[in-house]
């Protein structure tokens, strides 16, 4: 049976589900809380380029996870100067 990780590096956070859309949600969450700190100071952190989910490694080796999401900084599309971050599949092109 594969298991999904969704994994905060910079803050020490890893949590394994049954399911892609449960490791997602939580993805989702975090990214939430990261959001709701960048309104607040203007700025991204940076450690919001650390969000991944993927698939736990047969191995039991985290080294061996395979990562199918992760963040993207995507254009705001009403303030040219502006960005926004979204968790996507590794392969899916981000918007110009």
């Amino acid at each position: 049976m594969e298991r999904f990780y969704c994994e905060d590096r910079a803050n020490g956070e890893r949590q394994v589900y049954d399911t892609l859309s449960d490791a997602l949600k939580d993805a989702q969450t975090t990214l939430k809380d990261y959001r709701k700190e960048a309104t607040l100071d203007g700025e991204w952190d940076r450690s919001v380029e650390d969000l991944t989910v993927g698939i736990v490694a047969e191995s039991g080796d985290e080294e061996d996870d395979i990562v199918t999401h992760r963040t993207r900084y995507i254009p705001d599309e009403d303030d040219q100067d502006a960005f926004d971050v979204v968790i996507l599949p590794v392969d899916q092109v981000v918007p110009a």
